[in-house]
């Protein structure tokens, strides 16, 4: 639990750890004209719960570590649970200044955001102490720490919290700052701190009462004393001054009104929380089965309906490309309408997969600090290619090295920019323009897309982020599903970012993102995502110029031999067509991964391309088999699937793969990586398309 302000959490924190607010979320409330109290059980039970926490989870406390004010929020929140009835707590001495001086210890930018759990409050007396105890223990043998600065309690100054000056009568003094080392954020040592309990009577054996003002720098001194001291009989008093200093507590203590409360509710509500328990399990469990089965079923479509649009797309630039036998015209017009509405199919299939990865969860991103103005002039260069037979007229972006990092996953960045891009083109007037221009706004990075379209119907605009609206476009000749605004704006939310837009009828729109800047606080970030912050651009599946010819050495070896491991008659009738463009190719082919290995071991080819869905043996477990024989170790392997699937392809590189070709590949594409892969057979580096 980070318990830091909302802003240092974002720029980096510990992976899975959630964030909590001390001032805005609701630990401390105002009662009885009070501030700073105890919120009652069952806000606390809400509280708790939205976090994540029900009762059987280990929570760890983790405070910025910088100064003692930090670790009394931590000590307060600590308290607070204790209160609950939550025992499995703990807080990080020293903080998040002490787990980031390890540099290896991980850092994540960007919001966690919890699962709901249910949470049972049992309140624990002993932890707190009412005004009624204080009025008692006055009377009795009780010792009080006033843990205020001593001006305060010698009655020179008074917070404004408090209604008079002075303190409790018989209480003795010991700042709650005193009890870190230098005000910072780490306990001193039991050794110091009962040096420090010694100037002023020895450390506590029996009940004592810990205030301060309204019960910050209190919990540091219960905490001390109880946690790292043993005294189990310190309490400490909710509100302290702030509720003494007003004089409006009566014989009704507030232990009472607590006790009270919760037996109120506790009855009413126990019945019904066991109910809704059993209803969320099984409710939990059928969404669990329901999700796995989309899931698989997304997962089995994304591969059925891939495999079919490889050959299609493969075929089609073949015969686009075809000097030996050139299309008429004519010819090549129906040919482009095949493909443009293959990449059509395909840009739906990816959008109805991302739509559902977001809607249930599923959606991984990898935020980094990015210079963003690469992968922004890569896609005004792709809106530039757009637009050209639109009638459409894209500025050219002003790079600028100096623009601050912003916290992205580029990949999905990019995504987002072009589909912007996309739209200000596609429904822009004929002999339009578009704009693209950044703006630095307080923390963040504002990027905007100025168009000079029809603008947005007032009418219309509450559809605009609506999955499948086409805002009465459907009848138009403009391509599209009516899901890509959705999508974008899901994934600038879940980059911590903010979309917006400003619209004229008849005058055009403008849309806008923003992201949170990250360039300033690089020392907050892991140094892996150091790394990974130089220039960061996705590569591009796109067809490539059909004229040009693989760059590759004619000379070093003829015929060059490649085995292909798939079990679709299609693909391998698509890939050996490919490769009979360029010749000196000698290509054999197996139809499962057993037989696959068993060729490439008696006649080691110079190359393998492995389907990964294959009968039999996958073509993991293939790639396995070709690394542990001698024979094959060294021979590189392209996978050739249809997964697309981000987290298979990586996990798939890291298996040992040269590079790895997604279903439907581009020709261009492939036939560069196949040669590449011959003239380096040894290179480790990863390659292929970006899914």
């Amino acid at each position: 639990m980070d318990v830091r302000s909302r802003s240092a959490y974002l720029r980096g924190h510990v992976p899975g750890a959630v964030n909590t607010r001390y001032g805005r979320d609701g630990w401390r409330i105002k009662r009885q004209g009070v501030s700073g109290m105890l919120p009652p059980m069952a806000a606390l039970e809400k509280l708790v719960g939205n976090l994540g926490i029900d009762n059987t989870t280990h929570v760890v406390i983790l405070p910025g570590g910088y100064s003692a004010g930090e670790m009394g929020v931590a000590t307060r929140i600590y308290w607070s649970l204790k209160v609950v009835g939550h025992d499995d707590v703990s807080i990080l001495d020293g903080g998040m200044s002490a787990y980031a001086a390890d540099k290896s210890a991980p850092l994540k930018p960007g919001m966690v955001t919890p699962a709901r759990k249910i949470f049972k409050a049992k309140f624990q007396a002993q932890h707190i102490a009412t005004a009624a105890d204080v009025k008692a223990g006055i009377k009795g043998d009780t010792r009080m720490v006033d843990s205020r600065p001593n001006d305060q309690y010698l009655g020179i100054n008074k917070s404004s919290s408090v209604a008079r000056r002075g303190t409790l009568p018989g209480a003795v003094n010991l700042p709650g700052k005193w009890v870190t080392e230098d005000d910072g954020g780490k306990f001193r040592s039991a050794d110091v701190l009962k040096k420090l309990f010694d100037t002023v009577g020895g450390v506590p054996k029996g009940d004592t009462i810990m205030f301060c003002n309204t019960g910050h720098w209190a919990s540091l001194g219960w905490f001390v004393q109880r946690e790292i001291l043993g005294n189990k009989k310190a309490r400490m008093y909710d509100g302290s001054m702030a509720d003494w200093s007003v004089g409006i507590r009566t014989d009704i203590t507030d232990r009472k009104n607590y006790e009270t409360e919760l037996a109120r509710h506790r009855d009413k509500l126990q019945d019904m929380v066991d109910d809704q328990t059993q209803d969320l399990i099984a409710a939990r469990d059928e969404s669990e089965r329901a999700n796995a089965a989309k899931s698989e079923f997304l997962s089995s479509m994304s591969h059925e309906l891939r495999t079919p649009l490889n050959a299609i797309l493969g075929f089609s630039q073949l015969l686009k490309v075809n000097t030996s036998e050139p299309l008429s015209a004519k010819q090549q017009k129906s040919v482009s309408q095949i493909l443009t509405n293959g990449e059509l199919l395909l840009g739906l299939i990816e959008e109805i997969l991302d739509l559902s990865k977001i809607e249930t969860g599923q959606l991984e991103l990898s935020l980094m600090p990015v210079q963003p103005d690469v992968i922004l002039n890569e896609c005004v260069s792709m809106a530039q290619a757009m637009a050209g037979g639109r009638d459409v007229v894209v500025s050219e972006f002003a790079m600028e090295p100096s623009r601050p990092q912003i916290l992205i996953d580029p990949t999905r960045f990019k995504q987002v920019i072009l589909n912007l891009l996309s739209n200000a083109v596609k429904y822009n007037r004929a002999g339009g323009t578009v704009d693209l221009n950044c703006e630095i706004r307080d923390d963040a990075l504002r990027i905007k897309v100025v168009d000079t379209g029809p603008g947005i119907p007032e009418d219309r605009q509450q559809e605009l982020f609506q999955p499948f609206q086409r805002l009465g476009r459907e009848s138009s000749d403009i391509e599209g599903t009516g899901i890509g605004l959705t999508i974008t704006k899901h994934l600038v939310e879940l980059m911590s970012g903010d979309l917006g837009f400003i619209t004229e009828p008849g005058a055009g729109s403008t849309f806008w993102v923003e992201f949170p800047v990250a360039g300033a606080h690089l020392s907050d970030i892991s140094d892996t995502a150091k790394a990974n912050a130089v220039k960061v651009s996705a590569s591009d599946q796109g067809i490539a110029d059909p004229n040009s010819q693989p760059n590759f050495d004619t000379n070093s070896k003829a015929p060059f031999s490649i085995l292909y491991i798939e079990d679709n008659a299609a693909n391998l009738a698509l890939m050996s067509a490919m490769l009979d463009e360029y010749g000196k190719i000698d290509l054999s082919h197996a139809h499962t991964g057993e037989i696959g290995v068993e060729n490439a071991i008696a006649t080691p080819p110079d190359l393998i391309l492995m389907d990964i869905n294959l009968p039999g043996i996958s073509g993991i477990e293939a790639l396995h088999r070709l690394r542990e024989n001698d024979a094959t170790a060294d021979v590189p392997v392209i996978a050739v699937s249809a997964d697309a699937i981000p987290d298979h392809v990586d996990a798939a590189m890291k298996m040992g793969f040269y590079g790895y070709l997604i279903k439907p590949f581009d020709v261009r594409v492939a036939i560069d990586l196949i040669f590449e892969a011959l003239n380096s057979p040894k290179a480790p580096a990863a390659r292929g398309q970006t899914p």
